[in-house]
């Protein structure tokens, strides 16, 4: 067995951050097959997994012959995992917050049900990073999903993982599924990299940092340093946007349109 115990950033207030996160356990078998083979991860494949809980998961991973990567927080369940695991060689197990863990070098899917609390700042810590994971799974509350995929506007976060990813519709979890019950809704986000027209997103990525900066709340408001208000009124025929429309009405290739134009002058 090969298991790593780092307490990564373990602080005095553990305490209280643990209640404060409040994991709900996965307790249905069958779903998590059936999430798993929607991801399509297979044999040999590395997952690494957030929030690893009581290892309902990690079982079902394990048993597929796959290499994983569990991170937990919770001490008492770290222990419980280093026993239940033992005799298995292809977990690593560390013990700690999710966000003081350092993303692999190599190919990976992130996939788990890490605490609600913290799913956003999951995502942005490993799909923002230089090597983010092919295909990424999680169990999450639906408000913070339909944030990152920008369902209803589109913040700086879902333009920049919409550039990256494509995801698929948001899949309704049934509350009974998880140990306690949560009250709030739960779907699965289920996204593979796909990274916009094959382009590095740095440039992209700063110009849109650039823009939305500005606090004008507008599009041409937001753009008129760079762009006139005819050149912003010529790409929202050319792109289908009201150049006279919020900031957060432009979704991502929207924005990679206006990019492109501004890369062009």
């Amino acid at each position: 067995m090969i298991i790593t115990i780092s307490f990564l950033t373990m602080s005095k207030h553990y305490g209280k951050q643990r209640k404060r996160l409040g994991q709900n356990y996965l307790n249905d078998p069958s779903l998590i097959r059936d999430l798993i083979d929607l991801v399509g991860i297979a044999k040999g494949d590395l997952v690494v997994e957030p929030g690893a809980g009581e290892g309902s998961i990690t079982t079902e991973l394990l048993q597929r012959e796959l290499f994983v990567n569990a991170i937990e927080l919770d001490r008492g369940n770290c222990e419980s995992l280093k026993v239940k695991f033992k005799n298995n060689d292809r977990l690593d197990l560390y013990c700690g917050d999710v966000l003081g863990f350092r993303p692999v070098d190599s190919k990976y899917i992130l996939f788990g049900n890490p605490p609600f609390g913290i799913t956003s700042k999951i995502v942005k810590h490993f799909l923002l990073d230089k090597n983010p994971p092919a295909k990424v799974g999680l169990l999450m509350q639906a408000e913070a999903a339909e944030r990152i995929i920008g369902r209803y506007e589109n913040s700086l976060l879902s333009v920049k993982l919409n550039y990256l990813y494509s995801f698929q519709d948001l899949f309704d979890v049934s509350p009974s599924a998880f140990t306690p019950r949560p009250s709030v809704e739960v779907v699965f986000l289920f996204g593979e990299y796909q990274q916009l027209a094959g382009k590095e997103s740095s440039g992209f990525f700063d110009f849109v940092d650039m823009v939305y900066a500005r606090s004008q709340g507008t599009i041409r408001g937001n753009l008129k340093k760079w762009l006139s208000n005819l050149q912003v009124k010529r790409l929202g025929d050319d792109l289908n946007f009201n150049y006279k429309g919020l900031i957060t009405d432009l979704n991502t290739s929207q924005w990679f349109g206006i990019y492109t134009f501004y890369k062009s002058l």
